[in-house]
Formats: structure tokens, C-alpha cells, sequence
């Protein structure tokens, strides 16, 4: 046990910037919620989750332009004005509220870019660049908002996007075609890693026919796809019938699986590829079976489960079973990293430590979706901010291009020298800019129902904040995309705390300046001790 809460001490000490913000919101938390019991109840938690989503996209955004060494001072008033464009073009015009959506991602695309020229080929400091295109577009959206002041929005599609929230549509047949789809899945990999593993023996005879390939592979989702489709569609089932064939269904992607896994294993041993250790093969498999096989065979009897509580709330049980996917891909994409860097000998977590760190995660997943699920469910803000981070996490980790993004920002003048393109990693992340703007403008425009003269106001400062209370480096070239969500967090749960609390409005100012010296000085201190 010693031994446990040393390693926990020393991992805590050596990443420090990454778990520190993390830290910081779980000691927010705890404080508001003892001081005001209402902070962690699932209304208050949605609309904090509303509220912070526009800030947190526009922090996502202004994390890579902080980390290529430039800023953005226009990304609020960019903002408000998209969201007034937006509003214009439906209420005077009558354009659906998709194609709306479309026309003013491309509007915030343009400006994006025209930033990034400026700062890029006419050699402007981002700081003036912006500065100009701050007042021009406060300028705009006065210009776009003078006839009739608040455009009022009347769109119920539209509105909903930062109002709604997912519907509860699992009931009946709806569990067999979850477990239905997750056989589709489930069949698709094995179809893939069968045509890939064949596709490594083009040069060998033992090669089988395409015809028998394909035959298997077809064959496979017959049988666990198709006939089970057949059997609910063509058949009058009751409820326990349809839960019979849910498991069934859930019994054959679990076969499938483990016999997938399986022969990709034999097959890496056979030609002498990396094959996973006897513990690896034992534990992701352990994990796939328990994630295909659980949610078919929990999730239909979950809500008599949770209804049967005393006191218990009526749960949204797509926000239970959203919550579980996003377990599964944490614990599954936490694992494979693992693997990848202890097999090319990096350091990496003991395996208390691992697990600790799994489990302490999946819980905290776990309880937000638990309590949004006793609620209304997951707000649509939270789908579009998750998506948003979802995509730009795996860019700047997994892509040519993201490597590139903090290749300049760490020193732009090797970059160059490597072969890297600093004026196109320049546009790339200003237009990206320029579309998250867009989105933000959306959002606002929809949460608040109206385009509003005053729209997008210090939007700009509190996503600065933000990206710097979640770590990123003022010096440029550090900085992660998931710290700036978690810093938007901190700064948006400070603001709501206090207001619950009743504390003056200047108070609120004031501490959440001092947040952010605090985060600043942070920064600076372990960057010296790093």
C-alpha cells in the first residue's frame, strides 16, 4: 500500500501539467457543492454545460493559434456577427436553418483565412491583425443589427441546438437494434482485419481465393446480422421474446469477436508480427465481451433497475448508454496507447497506476452522465462540443499536421528550415479559427434564441483564459486541446458557483483574474522545473 501512494505521488509530481487543471475542477466542485448543494444538481450541471459550450469551442481554436505563437482578439465579435448573419438569413431571407448553418460556416471560413494572410504573407502582427478585425466586426454586426436591433429568432430546429437534448428513443425494439448495430460493428472489423491479414500474403501461394473470402466474410454477417434482423422484422415478438433475441444477437458479436481476435493473433504468431502478450490478448478481449455482450444484456432491464430505487428519478437512458460508449472507447483507446508505447520502450504507468487512473476516469464519465441522465439527458451542446474535441484531439496527436502545428510553434524557424510550411500552418489554423467562430455564433445565437447588438462581447477574453488556464504555454508550442475544454470548465464553474453563492459581481471579476495569474504562474514555474 506504501508503495501504491508513492508511485501515486511521484506521477502526480511528474505530471503536474497535465492533472493539475483536472485537480482544480475536482477541488471546485467539491467547495461549491459543500457551500451550495444546488451546484451539482442536474439542472444547474446542464446549463453549465450549455453556458461553457460557446466559450469552450472558441478556446479549442485559440489553443492552436496560442501555440503557434500568434493570438486572436476578433474571435468574439467574429462570433456574434456569424451568429446575426445566421439569424438575418432565416428570419428576413427564409433560409433553412441547415443551409443557413452551412453559408455562415463558410462565412466564418473566409474570415478565418483573411486573418491568417494578413498574419502570414503581409507579415502583420497577429495582435494588430486581429485588433483591426475585432472593430471591423463589432462594427458589422452593429451594421447587420441596426434595423430592428435583437433579431429574434423563431426556429425551433435551430434553437434546439443549444437548448435541446437527445431524445429517449430506446424503448421496445429499440435495445435489439442497438445490439444489432453493434454485430454490424463488430462484423465490419472482423471484415477489415480479415481483408487486411490476407492482403499480407499477396506474395505467398497459401493465399486463399477472393471468392472464399469473401463467402466467409459475407457468411459471418449473415448470421449474426441478418438472420436476427429477419426474426424481429417478420415476426410479431413480445417484450421477453425481443429481450431473448437482443441476447442472442449480443451472443453471436461476442462470438464473432473472440473468434476475430483470435485468428488475428495466430496469424501475427504464425508470420511473426507483433503479437500481443497472452495478459494484452486476455484483457482486451476480456474488456470487447464485456462492452458487446453487457449492453445488450443490461441495458433493456436498466431502467426497471434504476426505476426500482427509492426516490429514484426517471432516468434518460440514451445518456446512460452514451455515458457507456464513452467508458469503453476511453478505457480501449487508454489500453492501446499503453501497448504502442511499451512495446517501442517508452515509459510508461505501472499497472496499478493504469488502472487507477482507468477507473478514477470511467467513474468521473460515468457520474456527469448519470446525472445529466437523471435530468433531461445529454444536451445537444455537449454532442457538438465532444465531437469538436474528439476531432481535434486526434489531429493535433495523431496527424502529420498536427505534429506540424507545434513544430512551428515550438520554433518556427526550424520548422521552416525542416521543410515545414509556416505560412500554410499559419492559414490552416486561422481558418480553423475562422470555423470555430462560426460554430460558437451558432451556439450563442441559438442559446440565447435571438442575434443581439451586444452579441459576442469579452467572448474573446474568456476563451484566452481559458486555453491559458488549461495549460497552454504563452511562449507558444504547448499546449493541449482537452486542457483548454478543462480551463473554460473551471473558469465557467467558477462564474456559476459564485453566482449561486450570491457574491458581487465585482468579486467574480476579481477572483477569476486572480485564476488565471495563478494559472500563468503555473505555467511558468514547472515549465522551469520541467
Amino acid at each position: 500500500m506504501k508503495k501504491y501512494f508513492n508511485d501515486l505521488s511521484k506521477l502526480l509530481k511528474e505530471n503536474i501539467r497535465d492533472y493539475g487543471m483536472f485537480i482544480a475542477l475536482g477541488v471546485i466542485f467539491l467547495i461549491f457543492a459543500i457551500a451550495n448543494s444546488n451546484f451539482i444538481s442536474p439542472r444547474n450541471l446542464s446549463n453549465l454545460l450549455n453556458q461553457t459550450g460557446y466559450i469552450a469551442i472558441l478556446s479549442i481554436g485559440v489553443t492552436l493559434v496560442i501555440v503557434i505563437r500568434h493570438i486572436d482578439l476578433s474571435i468574439g465579435y467574429v462570433s456574434g456577427f456569424i451568429g446575426a448573419i445566421a439569424a438575418t438569413l432565416m428570419m428576413s431571407y427564409g433560409v433553412p436553418p441547415l443551409l443557413a448553418i452551412f453559408l455562415v460556416m463558410i462565412v466564418g471560413l473566409i474570415i478565418g483565412l483573411w486573418h491568417g494572410f494578413l498574419v502570414a504573407f503581409m507579415k502583420m502582427p497577429a495582435f494588430v491583425a486581429t485588433l483591426a478585425g475585432m472593430l471591423i466586426f463589432r462594427g458589422a454586426l452593429l451594421r447587420v443589427t441596426q434595423g430592428t436591433g435583437t433579431i429574434v429568432i423563431n426556429n425551433d430546429f435551430f434553437n434546439n441546438i443549444s437548448n435541446g437534448y437527445m431524445p429517449d428513443f430506446v424503448e421496445g425494439s429499440g435495445y435489439f437494434y442497438i445490439a444489432l448495430t453493434i454485430a454490424v460493428v463488430v462484423w465490419l472489423m472482423y471484415g477489415l482485419s480479415t481483408i487486411r491479414n490476407q492482403a499480407f500474403l499477396k506474395h505467398e501461394e497459401t493465399k486463399p481465393s477472393p471468392v472464399n473470402l469473401s463467402v466467409k466474410i459475407l457468411l459471418s454477417g449473415f448470421v449474426v446480422a441478418v438472420i436476427p434482423f429477419l426474426v424481429v422484422w417478420l415476426t410479431d415478438l413480445n417484450d421477453t421474446s425481443r429481450y431473448i433475441m437482443t441476447l442472442i444477437t449480443g451472443l453471436l458479436a461476442t462470438g464473432l469477436f473472440v473468434y476475430s481476435e483470435t485468428t488475428n493473433k495466430q496469424f501475427k504468431q504464425k508470420h511473426d508480427l507483433n503479437s500481443p502478450t497472452k495478459k494484452a490478448f486476455t484483457t482486451k478481449v476480456g474488456i470487447g465481451v464485456l462492452f458487446i455482450m453487457g449492453i445488450p444484456a443490461i441495458l433493456p432491464v436498466l431502467p426497471n433497475i434504476l426505476n426500482a430505487l427509492p426516490g429514484s428519478p426517471e432516468y434518460h437512458i440514451v445518456s446512460l448508454l452514451v455515458g457507456f460508449v464513452a467508458v469503453a472507447f476511453y478505457i480501449y483507446s487508454d489500453l492501446r496507447n499503453y501497448r504502442i508505447k511499451k512495446n517501442y520502450g517508452f515509459e510508461v504507468l505501472s499497472p496499478y497506476m493504469l488502472l487507477t487512473k482507468i477507473i478514477f476516469i470511467s467513474l468521473m464519465i460515468m457520474s456527469v452522465a448519470v446525472i445529466l441522465a437523471s435530468h433531461r439527458g445529454i444536451p445537444w451542446t455537449l454532442i457538438i462540443l465532444g465531437t469538436i474535441v474528439a476531432i481535434y484531439h486526434f489531429l493535433t496527436n495523431f496527424t502529420i499536421l498536427g505534429r506540424y502545428i507545434y513544430a512551428v510553434g515550438g520554433n518556427p524557424q526550424a520548422a521552416e528550415l525542416s521543410g515545414i510550411s509556416v505560412k500554410m500552418v499559419t492559414m490552416f489554423v486561422f481558418g480553423s479559427m475562422g470555423v470555430l467562430s462560426a460554430v460558437s455564433g451558432v451556439l450563442f445565437a441559438s442559446r440565447m434564441q435571438s442575434a443581439s447588438p451586444t452579441a459576442g462581447t469579452l467572448f474573446e477574453l474568456q476563451a484566452i483564459a481559458g486555453a491559458f488556464v488549461g495549460g497552454v504555454s504563452a511562449s507558444g508550442g504547448v499546449g493541449k486541446i482537452i486542457g483548454s475544454v478543462i480551463g473554460a470548465l473551471v473558469m465557467a464553474s467558477l462564474s456559476n458557483g459564485m453566482q449561486l453563492l450570491g457574491i458581487n459581481i465585482s468579486i467574480q471579476y476579481i477572483v477569476q483574474g486572480l485564476v488565471l495569474v495563478a494559472a500563468v504562474i503555473f505555467d511558468i514555474r514547472t515549465r522551469k522545473n520541467a
